[in-house]
């Protein structure tokens, strides 16, 4: 098992999906482009979601261990998959990004878009977030990844 890996490359990709969230993500399509959107799909949000202002400091108590979590667990699938990608460790894990990208969107069209009634431009943009964040934060676990436990 490639600990360091899994942990340093799971906390890097963590830290850089939660800036990307927070700096690029939600004020440009969460707060602009969908905002519309979620009040009226407000239905399906979290009570803090609906609170005016949103309550994230609520959120974070929730958001925080399941995001590290999540990063952890992409950061071991990474570390399996990795010695099938090619080129630098940033360039392996934007590849990496870009297959979890990939499988983030069938998740959300074979699963979740069938279950809940949010609009298609919800599927669409958090399809689209998807890549981005994954691609990005994927190029960061590989690239801490390629120099703390190198392939």
């Amino acid at each position: 098992m490639r600990w360091k890996l899994i942990i340093l490359g799971g906390l890097a990709f963590y830290v850089t999906m939660t800036i990307l969230d927070f700096a690029v993500i939600a004020p440009v399509i969460h707060n602009n482009l969908l905002k519309a959107e979620y009040k009226a799909h407000s239905e399906l949000w979290r009570p803090e979601l609906n609170e005016e202002p949103p309550d994230m400091a609520g959120l974070m108590k929730r958001w925080v261990p399941t995001g590290i979590l999540g990063a952890f667990i992409m950061a071991f699938v990474y570390s399996r998959v990795r010695p099938a990608l090619k080129g630098p460790g940033w360039r392996k894990g934007m590849e990496g990004g870009f297959w979890l990208g990939l499988l983030n969107l069938c998740f959300g069209l074979l699963g979740v878009a069938g279950v809940f009634n949010a609009s298609d431009k919800i599927w669409i943009w958090w399809g689209v977030c998807g890549f981005v964040e994954y691609m990005i934060s994927g190029a960061v676990l590989g690239w801490v990844g390629e120099k703390i436990d190198p392939a």
